[in-house]
């Protein structure tokens, strides 16, 4: 991705229409520029700016161009080792030992921000064990259902996908309940496919595909609110619906990046 490309009129529409920009670390690599020239546009246009840390060789590599991206995202999510491994880098504990994830979290939500409008959002994912979620001054933990072993049949782009139905539902205004909701939805959709692919075809409902995967309270609750596909149409980052024989299917896309474990 190169600077040229991104700013002409027929890419850059695009980035003025959105109502959130998300980057991952590995765009670090070869698109600093880019990744800093998105930030500076959220950061004016008072727009959400999401951070993925991608891996933790990333801010080992590249801790100056991590901090000065932080300092342009809202929300950074990441895995625990992706979160332990930036706060070594950027030196933000000198022993350089990082056993307690909230104070990492808590650590990385005050770092300096730009856009000083909302506070910072940390996202953290830590395998089968709880979601951490750092909003309003506090750290909250969400529970992730457990999965049978014989259904999980591939980890790779869960933890992607996990973002991309987090942010299906940020997107929408929902409370931060159902953006994990849908994450871990999603995720444990992925995780039931060979490689970072979508269901080939889920059921005709969303009440069945919210049976299909061990229904928590939570997702009772969903069922009862009547919430139906087709109010996911408007994000286009994780739901989507597609006609297909005169029905209408429910399908699971992460449409941003192809790399991650949950």
């Amino acid at each position: 991705l190169t600077l040229d490309f991104l700013v002409s009129a027929p890419i850059w529409r695009h980035v003025e229409q959105a109502r959130i920009l998300y980057v991952t670390g590995f765009l670090l690599n070869d698109s600093k520029d880019c990744v800093m020239k998105l930030g500076e546009h959220a950061a004016k246009e008072n727009k959400r700016f999401v951070f993925n840390l991608s891996a933790p060789y990333i801010s080992k590599v590249f801790p100056e161009e991590c901090r000065r991206t932080i300092e342009f995202s809202d929300i950074v999510t990441g895995n625990s080792d992706e979160v332990r491994a930036l706060v070594r880098n950027l030196g933000l504990e000198p022993s350089g030992e990082v056993s307690d994830l909230h104070s990492a979290i808590r650590q990385i939500a005050a770092l300096p921000k730009v856009n000083k409008k909302r506070e910072r959002m940390v996202v953290i994912t830590q395998g089968p064990k709880d979601i951490l979620v750092f909003e309003q001054g506090r750290v909250r933990e969400f529970p992730v259902r457990e999965m049978p072993v014989s259904e999980i049949v591939d980890t790779t782009g869960a933890g992607d996908a996990f973002v991309g139905g987090f942010l299906s539902e940020l997107v929408q205004g929902k409370e931060v309940e159902w953006c994990v909701e849908r994450g871990i939805q999603a995720a444990h959709l992925i995780m039931q496919q060979l490689g970072c692919t979508r269901p080939s075809a889920l059921t005709s409902t969303f009440e069945d595909d919210l049976e299909k995967i061990s229904p928590s309270s939570f997702e009772q609750d969903l069922v009862k609110e009547k919430i139906s596909p087709d109010s996911f149409t408007d994000s286009n980052i994780i739901q989507e619906n597609v006609c297909r024989n005169g029905k209408k299917h429910l399908n699971a896309e992460s449409k941003v990046v192809t790399h991650g474990i949950f």
